[in-house]
């Protein structure tokens, strides 16, 4: 199968963890290549929830949201 359209049913096996939604999948020639992308995505995933936690702060001040 090359493409899954929205909402479509697939099965894949022989992957480690769940791609994210909307994550594409790639097929690589070696093990070292998908460490290297599955790396960076781990890193990338990190640093946006990261960002995602933070509370905003203004001149050293925390804003405060009801």
């Amino acid at each position: 199968m090359e493409e899954a359209p929205p909402s479509s049913a697939v099965e894949i096996v022989g992957l480690k963890d769940l791609p994210e939604n909307g994550e594409m999948i790639v097929a690589v020639s070696s093990g070292e290549k998908a460490r290297i992308i599955a790396t960076r995505r781990k890193m990338n995933r990190e640093a946006r929830e990261r960002l995602e936690n933070q509370e905003p702060i203004i001149m050293g001040q925390k804003i405060k949201f009801r």
